[in-house]
């Protein structure tokens, strides 16, 4: 399966709750937000399979288990079912789910223009708050931040966390391209570009 529904029972935290400790406890190695990046891209392609666009990935809907450090993907009941040509969309009609800080900027014009790259755009911006401890933008005000993801660049990690490899800035910055035409295109294209990096800095991939 690529997707559980936790409850008490699962030990771990969500990827908010880390990025909540950043702020308190300084940067977190990006090898972390590394592998978190592997795991949910590949419950993504998982997804993808089965015609599937999740359009909530957000930390709160992360999860790293304590036991074995692995990242799990969670909250389907809010993704959309591809059927052919038809879409169902358990949402209503206008309504944008989930947290508008991780939110695509197609997402914020219209629901219907959402797909798999949109989710992609979610990964990428849930990285980047795992490496700078706050997402791609802020605002004081829901318009403020609308216009800044629409049209704003965000700042590179690196200028929060000089330790950043730059390949992997890369691919989380290729991840919040304002385009989805010039994001990855598919989660196994992702997933790719995810290993070619661990393979340069010599991480396992499991």
């Amino acid at each position: 399966r690529f997707s559980i529904e936790w409850d008490d029972r699962t030990h771990g935290e969500s990827l908010a709750q880390m990025i909540d400790r950043i702020g308190a406890a300084g940067m977190l190695d990006w090898r972390n937000s590394f592998r978190a990046a592997v795991d949910v891209a590949r419950a993504l392609e998982a997804a993808a399979d089965h015609k599937i666009v999740h359009r909530n990935i957000t930390p709160r809907n992360i999860l790293r288990r304590t036991a074995d450090k692995r990242t799990i993907l969670g909250d389907l009941m809010l993704a959309k079912a591809l059927e052919g040509t038809l879409a169902t969309q358990i949402t209503r009609p206008g309504q944008m789910v989930g947290e508008l800080p991780y939110t695509s900027p197609e997402r914020t014009v219209s629901e219907n223009r959402v797909d798999q790259r949109s989710d992609i755009y979610g990964l990428g911006a849930t990285c980047y708050a795992l490496l700078t401890g706050r997402p791609p933008f802020e605002a004081p005000s829901l318009p403020e931040l609308v216009r800044k993801i629409r049209d704003d660049e965000p700042r590179i990690p690196k200028e929060f966390q000089l330790s950043v490899a730059g390949l992997f800035q890369d691919a989380v910055m290729k991840m919040l391209a304002k385009r989805p035409e010039d994001r990855y295109q598919h989660p196994t294209e992702l997933l790719m570009d995810l290993e070619r990096i661990g393979r340069y800095h010599g991480l396992e991939i499991h």
